[in-house]
This record gives structure tokens, sequence and C-alpha cells, in this order.
């Protein structure tokens, strides 16, 4: 299975004005005028996310499924923030799934800007993939580290966790949230058709501004 660099979509904007302002006075004896410059900078949004782990059942070199921990919290963080070609489930350009895989990469996404902000995940097959028989066969689970409820659902139909409307969670300044993304390569009785088929699909992070303190 190919998977192409996630996307993080992020409502920002970093803005640097030169403001003018000018204090005329006038007086019976003596009048000055003087130019006061103020320089602003807005804040910005700026989220982070890194792989901080990946559990994988997937073909080995003498083609039986072993299961791996190929990345544990010990490790480095992997970056995804920026485009990339790495993919999130560690697969290489040529490497084959089969029935019974499963792909496990935990998340985390990290506020390093100046203000608090809300999200949410999507993840959205490419158009003329989602109707692939893999993508039919394929299932995705999202688990919010936050104690929200996992959500499933297959390649082909999308799934969103969460939404503009209602966030799956805020995340304030210099602090951060994990979740975890699982596929599972069902084994079904209509594998076959499946064979020599491939999809793509995108993780997408929807970060936006959060103005008010739910806590307050």
């Amino acid at each position: 299975m190919k998977r192409r660099a996630k996307t993080l979509l992020l409502s920002c904007m970093t803005i640097v004005m030169s403001v003018m302002v000018l204090i005329a006075g006038s007086f019976a004896l003596f009048s000055e005028d003087k130019n006061v410059r103020m320089h602003l900078i807005a804040g910005s949004l700026d989220a982070k996310l890194e792989r901080t782990a990946l559990v994988t059942t997937k073909l080995n070199e003498k083609g039986y499924l072993v299961t791996v921990e190929e990345q544990t919290a010990e490790d480095a963080a992997v970056p995804f923030t920026e485009e990339t070609t790495a993919n999130v489930f560690g697969l290489g350009a040529n490497e084959k799934i089969v029935p019974c895989t499963v792909l496990s990469a935990t998340m985390c996404l990290t506020n390093d800007g100046d203000v608090a902000f809300g999200y949410w995940l999507e993840i959205k097959a490419e158009e003329g993939y989602e109707t692939s028989e893999l993508a039919k066969q394929i299932k995705i689970t999202v688990t919010p580290g936050n104690g929200e409820a996992s959500k499933s659902q297959y390649v082909s139909d999308g799934l969103s966790i969460g939404s503009s409307d209602d966030m799956l969670g805020t995340i304030e300044v210099g602090k951060a949230a994990t979740f975890t993304v699982k596929i599972e390569f069902e084994s079904r009785s209509d594998n076959n058709a499946a064979q020599n088929a491939e999809t793509i699909f995108d993780l997408i992070v929807h970060a936006t501004q959060e103005t008010d303190d739910p806590n307050s």
C-alpha cells in the first residue's frame, strides 16, 4: 500500500505591521509634531505533528506475518509536520500488505505557537482510490488519547473524529495531545478481489485557534 505524506492543515498567519501615529499639538507660543512608530507582531498558530510509536504485524523476509515494535516511546520522534515522502506506518515504496496485516502508529500533536487551538482528525482516500477493493477491506481505527471512544471505518468510507463545529480537543500553549491510528487488512472470504489492488489515503489534522478557555 502506498501512503502519501500526511497534510497538516492550520488556520494561522503571522503578520508584521508598522503603524505610524501622528500627534499634533497647537499652543500659543510653541507647537510640536511627534511621530510615534509602533511595531506590532501577531501571534501564530504553530502545531507540530510527530510519530512517537509504531507497532506492525506484517510480512517478514521469509513471507510470514510477524509483530514488531518498530518504534517505542524511548526512540526519537519521527517528524510529520512538513511535507515528506515518509510513510506514517513505516512501509517501503514497494512493500506489500496481506490479509491480517495490522499497522498501528501513535501520533503526538504539540502546540508550539502562541495561541490555544482546537483540533479534529480526518482520514480521506484520494479521489479514485476510495472505490478500490483494497480500500473496502482495510479498516481504520482512530483512538484519541484523551479518553474519547475509538472510532472505526473502512478507507472506502472515510473517517472523521470531531469536526469544525465539535472539536476533538483543545491544546493549550506548550501542551500536547496524542492519538493512535491503526489499519487492519481484514481476513475475509472476498480477499482475492483485493489482490494487486492499491489505495492511497491521507491523515489530515485540522487545527483552529480557540479564543475562550473552556475551563473558565
